[in-house]
């Protein structure tokens, strides 16, 4: 039996292939264009890392052309990233409904941006539609297969040799940057509200110069959360290992029972507090000297903030065939043999902290000093 995600797939394999023979032609930017008076609309209508991986890409152009109006397409499970960025004007919530849609597309086509900006780098219907119908005067994005609907064709980087940021911001050549020159960045701000929380926490958790290692046991699927045994025998070491350093344990709401669970099983670590937004565990994520993660989005959160971090994969494949690390901060990388990353040694785990904690020797006096001050 046919499943619906099959026919989902074939019909927009069909459309992109009608499309293509609609919308052929291309349009060339005249010899001078003065970036710095441009619109520009982004889309970025997926997850909420892929709004973070962005950021370099978007403070660079910015950084380049100040008088240039940024504003992103997002969607509902990632506009918030972008909510206290200062270099965007706008953020257009894409919401999939019929009506919001069409008075959405009315907005967009009013308000004539001078280029429409495909930031994904796989083929996407919805961009598709969106650069075809977002009336801008031009249109650019990544090499792929639905690349027809853009006037420049920015060459795609191989996936298996540059992080994703890096393939994101090769866009910025389109408008006369270089990106290799640029000191790209991921950039996030929590709310201040978020900041209090976590400063709040702080005060009580940190009251000696002794590193914080957060332990972030969500993920998602179950296959992608880091919480069984391997996960409490690494915490029983560490604390071992390195006495009066703090585990502290993060984890999504919906997952609190198995934190608790992880805490009560190890006595001596500490349980977060509750985080009723992404911004509340940014925040909380940013104050840590160390970070174990499965490879999710607040990876880039502890790369926005140089939080050194064990990074666990579900598979080799997924570890050498998409580089979702951690942006330009100091990173072990760790795989299981097998979709279940609760099978990585425990032992693999400490030994890749260990060659973290080589790398800054004065952790936790820098950010006990940090917080004092």
């Amino acid at each position: 039996m046919v499943s619906l995600k099959t026919i989902e797939l074939l019909y927009r394999r069909v459309l992109l292939r009608f499309l293509r023979m609609l919308f052929s032609k291309k349009r060339t930017l005249p010899a001078h264009i003065d970036y710095n008076s441009c619109t520009f609309l982004f889309l970025r209508q997926d997850l909420i890392g892929d709004a973070l991986i962005s950021t370099p890409l978007l403070h660079a152009l910015k950084g380049r052309y100040p008088g240039a109006q940024l504003d992103v397409l997002m969607s509902p499970k990632n506009h918030f990233v972008l909510s206290n960025d200062p270099v965007i004007r706008n953020r257009l919530v894409y919401t999939k409904s019929v009506v919001e849609t069409f008075v959405l597309l009315q907005k967009v086509r009013g308000s004539a941006y001078d280029f429409i900006v495909d930031l994904i780098d796989n083929k996407s219907t919805t961009s598709t539609l969106w650069c075809l119908l977002g009336g801008a005067r031009f249109r650019v994005g990544l090499a792929k297969e639905n690349d027809f609907c853009y006037d420049v064709v920015v060459p795609l980087l191989p996936k298996k040799k540059f992080h994703v940021a890096d393939r994101t911001a090769n866009l910025l050549t389109a408008f006369g940057i270089d990106p290799t020159n640029e000191e790209l960045r991921i950039f996030y701000k929590p709310a201040q509200e978020a900041e209090t929380f976590a400063d709040q926490f702080w005060a009580h958790l940190r009251t000696e110069a002794k590193p914080v290692i957060g332990i972030n046991i969500s993920a998602g699927a179950s296959y992608r959360m880091w919480w069984g045994e391997n996960c409490r025998d690494f915490m029983r070491t560490i604390m071992k290992k390195f006495p009066g350093w703090k585990i502290l344990i993060l984890s999504l709401p919906s997952d609190r029972s198995k934190a608790e669970e992880v805490a009560h099983a190890v006595p001596g670590s500490i349980l977060a507090p509750v985080t009723p937004t992404f911004d509340h565990a940014a925040a909380l994520v940013k104050r840590m000297d160390f970070l174990v993660t499965p490879a999710t989005s607040i990876c880039q959160v502890a790369g926005a903030f140089n939080v050194p971090s064990v990074v666990l994969y579900p598979n080799l494949a997924v570890l050498h065939g998409h580089l979702w690390e951690p942006y330009r901060s100091d990173t072990e990388s760790l795989a299981a043999h097998v979709d279940d990353i609760d099978t990585i040694p425990s032992q693999d785990v400490v030994n890749a902290l260990e060659r973290l904690v080589s790398l800054h020797p004065h952790a936790g006096k820098k950010t006990m000093l940090a917080r004092q001050a």
